[in-house]
């Protein structure tokens, strides 16, 4: 698998000194200074990240290293101190779909509480509960993505002119060091003349269309004042297929509510 990070440098190389490190780079440090029991170096030191003992250490250590270059990548940028300081190569990190499975591991999040780099979140009140009024929204693009947080009560209307295919690819973010979870909505969109290639795209509509679809991030679906929302909408607005995110209910009620607004 490709490494998460396409960093290049000089594995030799001091690096800087902790007066010449960026801001999140020096947080980064901080971490790995209290889970290794270390000091970052103000001389050449011959510590080898490779060389460590406990095997499970060094994997959190991995862990935490790729999840906040994942996590704060616009802010760390490509900097390769840390790595430089710990003599370990970005093919020493895991791949992005490996961290994510790791960090939602109850073991390995335990492990990491345990060391004191995360806190178990404590439940928040949502104090804005009312039903948001809908945003139209327009694709226009072959690909058009849309990121939304766990914590938002927003719904969309998304249309979309002249479309003989439509493949949707939904993606979770989990941010554990911040405690916030994102829906990733990745929409391709076909037309006459410029068929997706995806390996999983459907077999293109007999005609062009316009496509209608309703997405809603729920925040929880058990709601009455929810399900006759989503209900007054559909009928409003005739959607092809509805999306509801964070419903934080199961199955059965997922089928229940599909009866419920008629899309059985």
């Amino acid at each position: 698998m490709e490494p998460i990070l396409q960093l290049e440098f000089d594995s030799t190389a001091f690096p800087d000194s902790y007066g010449e490190l960026t801001t999140p780079v020096k947080q980064l440090v901080w971490i790995l200074e209290d889970l290794l029991v270390l000091q970052y170096p103000d001389k050449p030191s011959h510590f080898r990240m490779n060389d460590m003992i406990d095997p499970f250490l060094k994997e959190i250590t991995y862990l935490v290293i790729g999840y906040y270059y994942m996590t704060q990548g616009h802010k760390i940028g490509t900097d390769t101190n840390v790595f430089k300081w710990l003599r370990i190569k970005p093919s020493d990190i895991p791949p992005q779909d490996v961290i994510y499975r790791k960090m939602r591991d109850p073991s390995i999040v335990d492990a990491i509480c345990s060391y004191g780099i995360l806190n178990y979140k404590q439940p928040e009140f949502a104090l804005l509960t009312p039903n948001p009024a809908p945003d139209n929204v327009l694709l226009d693009k072959t690909v058009n993505h849309c990121h939304i947080g766990s914590f938002e009560k927003v719904i969309y209307r998304v249309t979309a002119e002249d479309v003989v295919q439509t493949q949707i690819v939904i993606n979770t973010e989990c941010d554990v060091f911040h405690g916030s979870f994102h829906y990733n909505m990745a929409w391709h969109l076909g037309k006459q003349g410029a068929l997706l290639n995806t390996v999983r795209a459907a077999k293109p509509y007999n005609r062009p269309i316009n496509l209608r679809s309703l997405v809603y991030n729920a925040r929880g679906a058990r709601l009455d004042g929810f399900r006759n929302h989503v209900k007054l909408i559909v009928e409003q607005f005739s959607p092809m297929f509805v999306i509801v995110t964070e419903s934080r209910q199961g199955v059965e009620a997922a089928r229940d509510f599909a009866s419920f607004i008629g899309y059985p």
